[in-house]
């Protein structure tokens, strides 16, 4: 009787603590599968602003390119700059 007595107890327990280990390993996987949201979240935005950032390279590449053609087709061209006399009012803006 006794030994039963310590069974059941022994027994009770091991229940006792699977279910207290498995409701960790449920919070665990909760946590888990949040942080892989969020990496997949963060991966997102990483990718978009890489996207961003070749476009803005490719503007600058072309800016660059239009720059030095300006320059290719003023080379050895006079320059003519026009200003207003100095007692002369600037127009009036629009």
């Amino acid at each position: 009787q006794r030994q039963a007595e310590a069974a059941r107890a022994e027994l009770a327990a091991a229940q006792r603590q699977r279910a207290e280990l498995t409701t960790r390993s449920d919070t665990m996987r909760g946590e888990v599968a949040a942080s892989e949201r969020r990496r997949a979240e963060l991966a997102g935005q990483v990718a978009a602003a890489e996207m961003r950032l070749t476009e803005r390279r490719n503007e600058l590449t072309e800016l660059e390119a239009r720059i030095q053609r300006a320059r290719d087709v003023m080379q050895g061209s006079p320059v003519t700059v026009t200003a207003p006399a100095p007692d002369t009012p600037a127009p009036a803006p629009r």
